[in-house]
């Protein structure tokens, strides 16, 4: 196999892999695997990618209602949400997806 192959072989398999550890840590909220994982994304080529897989993320968590408790103002409700509140500094990288995702979304 020429090593162009090879090399385009190994970052759709560890696309694979980012994703698939992604997708496990945001499911389970685990803020320093969430973090490894979307700052992988790019090292292996795959900035699109990443940041569509971490603002799917985002929405997701937009979707989740505060508690009663919280006051009712848009970032309130995206602190309470707890996980979130630690990785806002993320949105700055990838603002026109992740507005795109969320009008779409609702």
């Amino acid at each position: 196999m020429p090593p162009a192959q090879t090399l385009q072989d190994a970052r759709m398999h560890l696309l694979q892999v980012f994703t698939r550890q992604f997708t496990e840590a945001t499911k389970a909220r685990d803020a320093v695997a969430t973090t490894r994982f979307f700052k992988l994304f790019p090292v292996i080529g795959w900035e699109t990618e990443g940041s569509e897989a971490y603002a799917s993320f985002i929405v997701d968590l937009v979707k989740v209602r505060p508690p009663a408790s919280a006051q009712s103002t848009f970032l309130q409700g995206f602190v309470t949400c707890g996980f979130a509140s630690q990785r806002l500094n993320h949105c700055s990288v990838f603002p026109t997806v992740l507005y795109y995702r969320v009008d779409c979304a609702f």
